[in-house]
């Protein structure tokens, strides 16, 4: 679904999309979800303040081709 775009899938607890952004719009997609978020699945690089927002919101899973390093992150993150 997200190959060749560089956007950003926002999952709830049923692995269910609730939100498709592009990859500058997760933090404003995460914030703004009325239904609380469970994982997001990005293509491309996690950032570091990707990583961080994940462990602020308690969202538990991070979906990605690359990441970004942060010590002390608490998200699961899965590789693509």
């Amino acid at each position: 679904r997200l190959k060749g775009n560089r956007g950003a899938l926002i999952l709830d607890s049923s692995l269910d999309v609730i939100r498709k952004v592009g990859p500058r719009e997760v933090a404003k997609g995460v914030k703004g979800s009325r239904t609380k978020v469970a994982a997001i699945v990005l293509e491309g690089t996690a950032t570091s303040s990707i990583i961080r927002l994940c462990d602020e919101q308690g969202i538990p899973y991070l979906a990605a081709t690359n990441f970004a390093s942060v010590s002390g992150a608490r998200v699961e993150l899965v590789g693509l």
